[in-house]
């Protein structure tokens, strides 16, 4: 999700998924919103300090308007189900036309579905990464999957936008803060070298703190 600093954002869904969604966010500096129908769930999520936590169908218009989907910047729908997520998306959507959705698949197929609707910015299908974990265990030792990072350390893709402050700059050009690393560029499968030009529309990954994450954002798309 492409979020700058401190923006709203609302999470549909308070178990497991959700709940490290909103964490992760609070970590970053945005205000998370958690919707979730379980009375007994929304108690434990409110007690971890969550920003706020508003009980209710999260595919309910009323529970939408409660949870002030009109005025933030995007609506992340984690639930367990997941024609749950796409009704969600859709109908935040309609409430709020450029609010940024992204939905939580239950299945491959599901997730090949949610990438087709227009209503639908993002799918993400957490089970891809569970099974590259099993991989990890299979192959043993010398052979890694990265399906997670250790704590406050994150590997993000960025796309760069035309005129960003990297456009066109070679990677020894960029004054990245400390704390972040140019890795790969995605688009032309590569890894970069000093010597990569970063050009408008081409994706990079990159390893760095969280606590820089918004400065590199911001170099990355102006």
């Amino acid at each position: 999700m492409n979020v700058s600093a401190d923006e709203r954002v609302v999470v549909a869904g308070g178990g497991r998924v959700g709940f490290r969604v909103a964490n992760l966010l609070e970590e970053y500096g945005h205000t998370p919103l958690v919707v979730e129908r379980d009375e007994t769930r929304c108690a434990e999520v409110s007690e971890s300090h969550v920003s706020m936590v508003v009980q209710g169908d999260a595919t309910r218009p009323e529970i939408l308007e409660q949870a002030t989907v009109e005025r933030s910047d995007a609506v992340v729908a984690v639930t367990g189900d997941g024609g749950t997520n796409v009704a969600v998306c859709a109908r935040a959507r309609e409430m709020a036309p450029e609010v940024r959705t992204v939905a939580r698949a239950d299945t491959a197929a599901a997730a090949a579905r949610g990438a087709s609707e227009a209503f639908i910015d993002a799918v993400v299908y957490p089970e891809h990464a569970g099974a590259r974990l099993v991989l990890t265990d299979v192959l043993g030792e010398g052979f890694e999957q990265v399906a997670g990072m250790p704590e406050g350390f994150e590997a993000v893709v960025l796309a760069v936008a035309e005129d960003a402050p990297v456009d066109g700059k070679r990677v020894d050009d960029v004054a990245l803060p400390v704390g972040s690393r140019l890795v790969g560029d995605l688009t032309r499968s590569a890894v970069v070298t000093g010597d990569t030009r970063l050009e408008h529309g081409n994706e990079y990954l990159l390893a760095l703190d969280r606590g820089v994450a918004d400065e590199v954002r911001r170099l990355f798309t102006g």
